[in-house]
């Protein structure tokens, strides 16, 4: 496999996905910066702060792959936008002073932006 670099076309798109993502996982209380850099040999990264509400999403500018399969951008959008819903629990997990209510307040969050997100669907 060729060391293949993600074009800025390819990197709007990506934003564009974490963008709307952000919207549906109801993130929007975030600071979110969404950036094309490189990292670690990862196609995709989540960095957050949870004590600022900060986060930076980034998308590799080169990656190991001949070409991008169909949705693999909007998948690797959603994969960091979970990274960073998640965030809080990994969080508070570290944290060893962690209060409990914290731990609660925060588990819930994910379980209703879950809900709201597959309610959303309207399946039944």
């Amino acid at each position: 496999m060729a060391n293949r670099l993600i074009t800025d076309d390819e990197f709007a798109l990506f934003e564009s996905y974490c963008l709307g993502w952000i919207e549906i996982l109801g993130l929007q209380s975030w600071t979110v910066t969404i950036l094309h850099k490189s990292h670690n040999n990862a196609l995709g990264s989540c960095w957050s702060s949870y004590q600022d509400r900060t986060a930076t999403i980034g998308l590799a500018k080169k990656y190991d792959v001949d070409y991008l399969k169909d949705g693999f951008l909007k998948e690797t959008a959603l994969h960091e936008c979970l990274e960073l819903l998640l965030s809080p629990l990994q969080d508070l997990a570290e944290d060893r002073g962690w209060d409990k209510a914290d731990w609660t307040k925060e588990r819930h969050a994910v379980i209703r932006t879950i809900e709201n997100a597959l309610l959303a669907l309207n399946v039944h």
